[in-house]
Parts: C-alpha cells; structure tokens; sequence
C-alpha cells in the first residue's frame, strides 16, 4: 500500500519545514507567522520524526546526521 498521498490538503504538511530546518527563535517565529492550531503543529512534528526515521534507516548510519535529526525535532 502507498499511503504517499493521504496528506494532501493538510496543512501539517506545509509545516515540517519547520521541525527539520528551523530551531529555536526561527521556528518561534515562523510558527507565529503561519498562524495555524496546535494540533497542525503536533502533526507536522510527527510526519517530521517519520521523514527522520526512515531518513536513519535508509542512511549509512552516520551518528552525527542522526544526532542533527533528533536534535531538530526538539520542541521549541
């Protein structure tokens, strides 16, 4: 099964950008920006550790890529 689409028109998809190439104060504000609920938050965090986790498995396993990855899906 390819559940590659079942995203579409969720606007936590928009968001993981924000989990996996912002930190801190840049993701506070971008947060802020997109004035989107909660709940979109927590999915785009979740699709975020999904894209990381098959990212880490997929990898040669390099520790320091996979120390960035769980570093950047800290909450803000």
């Amino acid at each position: 099964m390819d559940f590659g689409t079942s995203g579409v028109g969720d606007p936590a998809c928009d968001l993981v950008v924000a989990w996996t190439h912002f930190a801190g104060d840049e993701r506070k504000v971008f947060r802020e920006a997109a004035g989107l609920p909660h709940d979109a938050w927590r999915r785009a965090r979740g699709r975020a550790l999904w894209k990381a986790l098959v990212t880490m498995v997929r990898s040669s396993g390099s520790e320091a890529g996979t120390s960035r990855v769980a570093s950047s899906l800290r909450p803000w």
